[in-house]
């Protein structure tokens, strides 16, 4: 489930005075974000929304699902002249790149030539240890 795309779709509106606002709203989901440019408003909602996202996987709670094309075509039918229907992709491994980023200390226990190797070679155990995993994570 990882590295499955996760796809939303929402609107942005571009008002008078050139602010845009970002809406999303599914699933008891609803955020809003503006920005003074449209890729600023689109950025501003995708980091909103993946944090969203990240809080409901922590709290053991089921993701939305991803737009389809039912929804797509009535966003698209029923914006205003003034409004974008615009999409916003990402997948469990980037939202927990993103905002998983706070370090455990934990302890493990290796054969000693193991730490041998290490030492002898000047090699973090830790980031060692950390880059293999985020390479298992990314071809899970």
């Amino acid at each position: 489930m990882d590295n499955e795309k996760l796809i939303y779709h929402a609107i942005v509106t571009k008002f008078q005075n050139d602010e845009y606002v970002a809406h999303y709203s599914s699933s008891g989901i609803d955020v809003f974000e503006s920005g003074s440019t449209l890729s600023e408003a689109i950025a501003k909602l995708q980091s909103i929304l993946e944090f969203t996202l990240y809080n409901m996987i922590e709290d053991g709670k089921q993701l939305p699902p991803t737009t389809d094309e039912e929804k797509l075509s009535y966003l698209e039918a029923n914006k205003k002249a003034n409004e974008y229907v615009i999409t916003v992709s990402t997948d469990v491994a980037a939202i927990h790149k993103n905002f998983g980023k706070t370090s455990i200390k934990k302890t493990i226990s290796i054969p000693q030539y193991m730490d041998t190797w290490i030492e002898k070679n000047n090699i973090s155990l830790s980031k060692y240890l950390q880059s293999k995993i985020e390479q298992d994570i990314i071809t899970y």
